[in-house]
Formats: C-alpha cells, sequence, structure tokens
C-alpha cells in the first residue's frame, strides 16, 4: 500500500503497513485532537504475522509526509479474524489530565504555554494574543483551561483560534488564515486535479438556531445585577423576533464590558450555513482549514471553513466527508 504504518514499542519501530486493514482518520475543531483506526488481520497461518500491538504503543501514519503521530488507547478482539484499534495524537493527554493552577495577569498566550511544559507537550507556534489572564483553575482538564483562555481572548478582540497537534508539536492559529488546496491523484501517470471538481454527495443548510442579536454583558452578585455592556442589531431583530444572549463578567472588568459586547454580537448574529460533502480525499485536508470551492453545477461558490473532516481508505481509494461553514 501507498501508506506506511510504523508502530513504534521501547524506541523500537516496526512497519506494519502489509497487514493493515481498513484505515480512517477525523478531527473536528469541537475537540481537541486527531483520532486514527485501523485494523490488522489475524491468522493461525504458520506463514502469518504475530506481531503483537498494545494499548499505549505509538503509531506514525505516513505517506508523503507524516499526517497522525499517536497513541493507541484502544485495542478491540470481535472475532478470530481481525483486531482493531484506536489512536489520538498527543492532545490526548490535555484532555484527560487536570491541573492545579493559577494565572496573575499573565498574557493568554504565555499562560497556554506554561501549560503545555508542565504537561512535556512540545510547542510548535503560538498564535500572538492581547489579552491578560487572572484566574484559579482546579478542577478542569488542561484542554477546558485552554478553552476558557481562548475564549476570553476572543471575547477581548472578536478572533477566533484553532488548536491542533501536528506530529508531536502543539499549535494554535487564527481561524480563517490557513487555506488550502486538496487534490487527487488517480494514477503516478495522471495529471493530478483538484477535488472540488469531482464533488460527491452534499448538502447546504442555513439556520438561525445559534443566532444572537442582543448581547447584554452584567456584573452580578447575590444583592444586584448590574449591566456593564449592550449591543444589538435593530434590523435583524425586526427580522427574526430578539434572540439574546446575557454573560456575566467580574467587576473589574467592567472597563472590557462593552468590547466584549459588541464582540459576542458580531460572532452570533449571523445566519449559519453549512455545507456538507463527499470527496475524493487529500492527505493534507484536516479541519481547521479553509478550502475554496466554485462549482456552478451545484450552485456554490466561496471560501468554507472546515469543522470536521473523516478520512476512509478502502480498497486503494481515499475519499473524505466534510463539515463546511461559509466564511
Amino acid at each position: 500500500m501507498d501508506y506506511q504504518i510504523i508502530i513504534i514499542k521501547q524506541s523500537k519501530s516496526y512497519d506494519i503497513s502489509d497487514i493493515v486493514g481498513g484505515i480512517s482518520w477525523s478531527d473536528n475543531v469541537e475537540s481537541l485532537g486527531m483520532e486514527f483506526c485501523f485494523s490488522v488481520g489475524v491468522s493461525d497461518e504458520i506463514y502469518f504475522s504475530k506481531f503483537v500491538i498494545d494499548v499505549g504503543d505509538m503509531v506514525l501514519f505516513r505517506k508523503e509526509s507524516e499526517i497522525f503521530r499517536g497513541i493507541i488507547v484502544n485495542k478491540t478482539i470481535s472475532d478470530t479474524t481481525e483486531q482493531k484499534f484506536k489512536a489520538y495524537d498527543f492532545c490526548w493527554y490535555l484532555n484527560k489530565s487536570k491541573l492545579i493552577k493559577q494565572f496573575n495577569g499573565i498574557n493568554a498566550g504565555e499562560a497556554i504555554k506554561q501549560l503545555c511544559s508542565e504537561m512535556n507537550i512540545k510547542l510548535g507556534k503560538i498564535a500572538t494574543m492581547k489579552s491578560n489572564i487572572s484566574h484559579i483553575y482546579y478542577d478542569k482538564t488542561v484542554s477546558d483551561i485552554i478553552d476558557d483562555i481562548l475564549e476570553q481572548e476572543t471575547a477581548e478582540t472578536a478572533k477566533i483560534y484553532i488548536k491542533e497537534m501536528r506530529g508531536d508539536s502543539f499549535y494554535i492559529f487564527e481561524k480563517g488564515t490557513l487555506f488550502i488546496k486538496p487534490i487527487y491523484q488517480t494514477a503516478f501517470n495522471i495529471s493530478a486535479f483538484p477535488v472540488t471538481n469531482a464533488i460527491g454527495s452534499f448538502d447546504r443548510e442555513w439556520s438561525i438556531e445559534d443566532m444572537k442579536n442582543a448581547v447584554k454583558i452584567v456584573s452580578a452578585s447575590e444583592k444586584s445585577v448590574r449591566i456593564l455592556g449592550e449591543a444589538q442589531h435593530e434590523q435583524n431583530i425586526q427580522k427574526y423576533g430578539l434572540l439574546q444572549e446575557i454573560e456575566t463578567v467580574d467587576e473589574k472588568d467592567f472597563n472590557k464590558a462593552q468590547n466584549i459586547a459588541q464582540n459576542k454580537l458580531e460572532q452570533y448574529n449571523k445566519v449559519g450555513e453549512t455545507f456538507h460533502v463527499d470527496l475524493l480525499g487529500d492527505d493534507t485536508t484536516r479541519a481547521g482549514r479553509m478550502i475554496t470551492i466554485d462549482n456552478e453545477k451545484i450552485d456554490v461558490s466561496g471560501d468554507f471553513f472546515i469543522k470536521n473532516c473523516n478520512h476512509t481508505v478502502s480498497g486503494g481509494v481515499h475519499t473524505m466527508s466534510m463539515e463546511l461553514e461559509k466564511i
């Protein structure tokens, strides 16, 4: 097979590509980490490989370049002919481990770097951030703490950030900044072509379920509630009805409240448009990227954000299914 799967046990590498069956991998911007699944045949034949793969083993998946690196967390034997394995990249540790951590006015990006350092997670590149974090965390996972920090940054700057593992390094980058042009090549002697030229099944959806056209920022105590900032969009209120969000901030952040209200309104005051599509596969395609589609046949044109992406390799054919958000 073109793809290579390597198991690492105690610093020793074992290429198992020839005995691997179904392969799939997926990621989602709503959750931290990529999932990789594969199966291995089992047989009593004397010449069949008896190599044992265990939970806790590291797995590398690559073609021309590395696609996935992570830890096997689940092994299933359902019959005598096949074993199934599930692996996650190293963000799995951020999802599973809790820390006690206090930040006293530290920059958001530096706070995230400290968390990764304590978890021995190698850093790639962390986007430059502006907000300062003052909070004590004691009952949350590391990934939940990072999410909370990024939410504070988004509330203050209106920028949304994507977090992911690439190989053994952790990255955070701004949403909408990383464009890709996925291609597919049916054979080595045939020119590659953009996968968006050959769209399979698809569906589009428009929704106001997540719309907020009015936002109030309040400071609350047991005795009183004080409005610190508010923003609303009169035209959309008249068109769709009042869809109001109320958020609480510390009294000490009153000077940021109006800015937070405007940013929240900008973020949620919209008709959501999503697009589900099946395409031929490209190894560089994953959640968090931007893709441009210009297809007259299905009347779709514009830049789309990849919310989630599921890859499958079966019978030598690589396909992928994506959920896209119109930008």
